[in-house]
């Protein structure tokens, strides 16, 4: 079974509320729907209900979205889409608390090809607003497209929001419900006198009455003269994302902090290491990765704290200790920084960037000949790091070991031709010498 928080949205990609401006007629909403909605079938009892294609994660399965009580657990379920194409549910995954279930099919080429609708805003609807239902009337493989009018906006049990007089019929349960710029603002439901029904077998309060205009028959939906509730699509994606986060791993958060540090979003990696962290705190690569992106923020003090976690639950990570050193370098605090890349080197002796840092730490604590012994490490084992063949010669130069200051600075600009630093510094030396070359 795949995990359903891969086909619908996750907390690695948040659904995003769609907003288009433009109106569009209704034969374009009825048309665009036409494309992405699904017939839903029993293939072991009579009726039929209603679906849509909705953004998934996973491109390799397609995501219907449907109402809960159009896909009881008893019924077997296949799904038709608008080529007339018949796919078995691959999964499906109900929610307890709303009216709503999301189901997966596996098209044949493994790549989802068919058109989602897209999600608009529930928040953003108003009373009087027009709104556009399609479905599967009674047991007709016709889809039948009604134009309505939003008549009340409430909070009712099972997730119903929207309410709205439309001309609608048993088999559209589960359909869209779109607004003036084809976007899904609900999913169709239930007639008001079926969640009167439901709200008395529970105890609960009935919904708010409107002015019907006709009795309702016996079958599900077929209230056609009473006004008709859905399920707000913010619900939806507030829950499948609430959802989804509470099924991630932390490593799903993991592997997506290293994504936005890859992206050099840096606190957007924090804001997912944070979030690994909060399921799994004793993940020492966490912990150094999320130090990692706030010394790339410059804020040196709170990735000392992420090092020192990383190096209390794994005293030989190489790497904490080599984050630390530098972060403490950044806060001038050489001595201490010094220890940090001591203990690196006891763990892995030919770090050239370590002896580096260690020469540049030693030579701010004024301890020129240990800082040149350093560097002297480093351009042996990478003979062509400009950075250290110049940090040599500073350190040279408060020595007045003038003519080996200069070879150095020599030897760095020969790597690094445009190195406009050690140029500047070479030149005022030969300067302070009166020299010219």
């Amino acid at each position: 079974m795949i995990p359903w928080h891969w086909y619908a949205a996750s907390g690695f990609v948040a659904l995003s509320l769609i907003s288009c401006n433009s109106r569009k007629t209704p034969g374009d909403i009825g048309k665009q729907a036409g494309e992405s909605v699904v017939l839903i079938n029993y293939a072991d009892k009579p009726g039929q209900g209603t679906g849509f294609l909705v953004p998934g994660k996973n491109k390799e399965v397609c995501t219907v979205l449907t109402a809960r009580h159009v896909v009881p657990p008893s019924a077997k379920l296949q799904l038709q889409t608008n080529d007339q194409k018949i796919w078995e549910v691959a999964d499906i995954k109900r929610f307890a608390q709303q009216d709503l279930a999301v189901m997966i099919f596996k098209p044949d080429n493994g790549t989802c090809l068919y058109k989602a609708l897209p999600l608009g805003n529930s928040d953003k609807v108003n009373l009087g607003d027009n709104i556009y239902i399609t479905g599967f009337p009674g047991n007709s493989l016709k889809r039948q497209f009604t134009p309505g009018t939003v008549s009340l906006i409430d909070s009712l049990s099972e997730g119903y929001g929207i309410s709205y007089s439309a001309t609608t019929a048993g088999g559209m349960s589960g359909g869209p419900v779109m607004n003036a710029v084809g976007e899904v603002i609900a999913v169709h439901g239930l007639t008001e006198l079926e969640l009167t029904r439901q709200a008395e077998l529970k105890g609960e309060s009935p919904p708010p009455q409107q002015q019907s205009t006709t009795i309702p028959n016996s079958q599900p939906g077929d209230a056609v003269g009473t006004f008709k509730w859905g399920i707000p699509i913010n619900i939806y994606l507030t829950q499948v994302l609430k959802e989804a986060e509470i099924n991630q791993k932390p490593q799903d958060f993991f592997k997506e902090g290293n994504y936005y540090f890859g992206k050099q979003k840096y606190e957007q990696a924090i804001a997912s290491y944070d979030k690994a962290i909060g399921i799994k705190s004793d993940d020492y690569l966490v912990w150094h990765n999320r130090g990692v992106s706030l010394e790339r923020l410059q804020r040196y003090s709170e990735a000392l704290t992420s090092y020192n976690k990383a190096i209390a639950i794994k005293p030989d990570y190489h790497e904490a200790w080599y984050g630390q050193g530098n972060s403490l370098r950044k806060l001038q605090r050489y001595s201490e920084a010094l220890a940090s890349y001591e203990k690196v080197l006891s763990i892995k002796p030919d770090y050239h960037e370590v002896l580096l840092y260690q020469g540049i730490s030693l030579n701010h604590l004024q301890r020129y000949s240990e800082a040149i012994a350093s560097y002297n490490k480093a351009t042996t084992i990478k003979p062509d790091d400009h950075e250290a063949w110049y940090n040599r010669g500073l350190s040279l130069d408060n020595l007045q070991l003038y003519s080996e200051a200069i070879a150095s600075y020599d030897k760095a600009i020969s790597i690094k031709p445009d190195y406009q630093l050690a140029i500047d510094t070479r030149k005022n030396l030969l300067r302070q010498l009166g020299r010219s070359n």
